[in-house]
């Protein structure tokens, strides 16, 4: 009996990791999206970019965030 416990409760444990993983690729999949789409305009207007410099460093630095959560996720994994 207990070992049935233990068991289902891996599987959840396991099904609760892979749906944060999951919910945090789709967050930067699509911040990476809202990144090309926000700031593509200075493919176009490169004199664009003096001007907005703080907010895509902001945007940038966003990505670089939701992106480590995630490695830091994957290597726990790998320690446990």
């Amino acid at each position: 009996m207990d070992r049935h416990i233990f068991s289902f409760g891996r599987q959840m444990l396991l099904f609760i990791r892979w749906t944060i993983v999951a919910l945090i690729l789709f967050t930067l999949i699509m911040g990476i999206i809202g990144f090309a789409t926000k700031w593509g305009e200075f493919l176009f207007h490169p004199e664009l970019f003096s001007t907005n410099y703080r907010g895509m460093t902001e945007d940038i630095f966003s990505l670089l965030l939701v992106y480590e959560i995630l490695d830091l996720i994957r290597s726990y994994r790998r320690i446990a």
